[in-house]
């Protein structure tokens, strides 16, 4: 199934706001290659832009937001991202099927 032009845009804005994420965890001392696999995975699947991998990108995120969670990290910059990640995710249904 190709994708259409709406669809990489979202993917587009999405690996975006990953690689934002990424880096706002390397600023916070994060190790993101080995404690965040989960997003790694997420940037390899919208990277190529693999249609059956786009509908656990969702899923994928909320494993290492769990992390995030759980290490109790906080941020002006983290909520933000964090915050429109979800909003992405969950709003169109690329990412969630």
């Amino acid at each position: 199934m190709a994708h259409l032009t709406n669809d990489d845009d979202l993917i587009f804005q999405l690996l975006n706001m990953v690689d934002e994420l990424i880096f706002t965890l390397d600023q916070l001392g994060e190790d993101t290659k080995q404690s965040y696999k989960s997003v790694q995975k997420v940037k390899n699947i919208l990277k190529s832009k693999d249609p059956k991998g786009m509908k656990n990108v969702k899923q994928h995120l909320l494993m290492d937001f769990r992390v995030i969670e759980d290490r109790q990290l906080e941020g002006e910059t983290l909520d933000d991202v964090l915050e429109r990640i979800y909003y992405h995710v969950s709003n169109y249904g690329i990412f969630n099927h």
